[in-house]
């Protein structure tokens, strides 16, 4: 809940009118128009509240396509020498010490969390010192699991792709292991509903881990399943869910109101154009034979500019275990990527914290002649809260993502039943 202290902005009068749950709808209604004099800033590093020393903040940025550590830069004043401290020899103890928390969050409802991290460097330039935080991926990236010498067996038995995940993070990556809502690492909501839309999916995955990096290995289960995994404002790695959930509204975009009468950057990529997909599965790798192989294509795109465009997954570190599994694979790179994707990136303001990379919106954009609507992803998001108080957003089509809505003898997207279909 926001507090009076949050709520500085506005008049003695004007508080005594409402209700803190009012006002918080009023607050976020204001960031929303974009007056930057409105965003309340905190910074704490070790459980200190270090705002007064802030001169600026870097972009936060995340993006659902390249798993990597996010990272945020915070200068600070240091005219008093109060950072100092770590140039001081840290053997000794804690007093130098530069591996602690920083966290970084905004006035939305709540006290939204942008970022949350551990410093990494700190640099010195006259009477400023700059840190550089990193998030929690940057403590498990460049783990290995396994080697040549001591391979790890993920293949003895398939894995939900959560479950591979999980196992990965927690056995080799440190990551809390608690399995419920008080993990401190995992989001467990989001880990659990993303592990039912792979069951509902067909999901299964097997891998031989041989001095792979984790980085390395999650990057490849999220594109085996065409996954979003990445670390949130709260410092928890989140898993965003692959099919739409019914009980959630979709947000829509207005240019009118959240465009702030910024231009619309719409392009079309090809780089991941694919358009004939095979995908081995189900490795022997003590014979290094595959069981068989299945494919999909799309013959419309073939025939159009593109020619036949073909991909061959047959990757031996993390792979479909089973027919069902490698098949979904497929026919989900065709849905997305038969066609160049259209992209398009837009300024929101400072409201835009409240989305999230893999979530879904209902676009209306001006076109020549009028206006089209669009069914969009979001792709990446790039928080500026100095003084812009904007967050640029990157989107991408979604409507192949939604062609699972029913299929035809499958034992749960065939069912127009709340309790076996996800989709219901």
């Amino acid at each position: 809940m926001a507090t009076i202290e949050d709520m500085q902005d506005f008049t003695i009068q004007q508080l005594q009118t409402y209700t803190i749950e009012e006002l918080e709808e009023t607050f976020a209604t204001r960031i929303e128009l974009s007056d930057p004099g409105l965003l309340y800033r905190v910074f704490k590093y070790n459980s200190v509240d270090y705002r007064n020393f802030v001169i600026s903040y870097g972009t936060i940025s995340r993006d659902a396509k390249n798993i990597i550590a996010g990272t945020v830069d915070v200068e600070l004043a240091n005219t008093d020498s109060s950072w100092d401290v770590f140039l001081m020899d840290d053997a000794g103890g804690e007093q130098g010490s530069l591996y602690k928390e920083g966290v970084l969050k905004i006035n939305l409802p709540a006290g939204k969390k942008l970022f949350t991290g551990y410093a990494d460097t700190v640099t010195f330039d006259g009477a400023v010192a700059r840190l550089t935080f990193k998030d929690k991926l940057s403590k498990v990236l460049d783990k290995t699991v396994g080697s040549e010498e001591s391979p790890v067996d993920y293949y003895s038995s398939s894995y939900n792709p959560a479950d591979l995940v999980w196992a990965i993070l927690t056995t080799y990556g440190g990551i809390d292991s608690t399995a419920s809502t008080a993990n401190v690492d995992i989001d467990y909501t989001q880990w659990s509903a993303w592990k039912t839309d792979c069951t509902a999916l067909d999901f299964s995955l097997e891998a031989n881990c041989t001095g792979e990096t984790i980085g390395e290995l999650i990057h490849e289960i999220a594109y085996l399943t065409a996954s979003f995994i990445y670390v949130d404002g709260t410092g928890k790695f989140t898993f965003y869910r692959l099919l739409p959930n019914p009980t959630e509204a979709i947000y829509e975009i207005d240019s009118s109101k959240y465009l702030m009468g910024r231009k619309l950057v719409i392009e079309r990529d090809r780089s991941d154009l694919v358009n004939d997909v095979t995908c081995y599965y189900d490795l022997n790798v003590g014979a290094d034979t595959w069981a068989d192989s299945v494919d999909a294509e799309d013959t419309d795109s073939q025939d159009e500019n593109w020619g036949t465009v073909a991909k061959i997954h047959e990757e031996k570190v993390v792979w479909h275990a089973t027919e069902a599994s490698a098949q979904e694979f497929c026919n989900r790179q065709i849905d997305v990527y038969s066609y160049p994707l259209e992209l398009v990136t837009f300024t929101m303001p400072l409201s835009g914290a409240d989305r999230v990379v893999g979530e879904r919106l209902d676009i209306t954009m001006p076109m020549p002649g009028g206006y089209t609507n669009m069914a969009a992803v979001i792709w990446r998001i790039d928080y500026d809260i100095m003084e812009n108080a904007t967050a640029e957003i990157m989107v991408r089509n979604a409507s192949g993502d939604i062609l699972d809505a029913f299929r035809l003898d499958h034992a749960t997207l065939g069912l127009l039943d709340e309790s076996t279909n996800p989709l219901y």
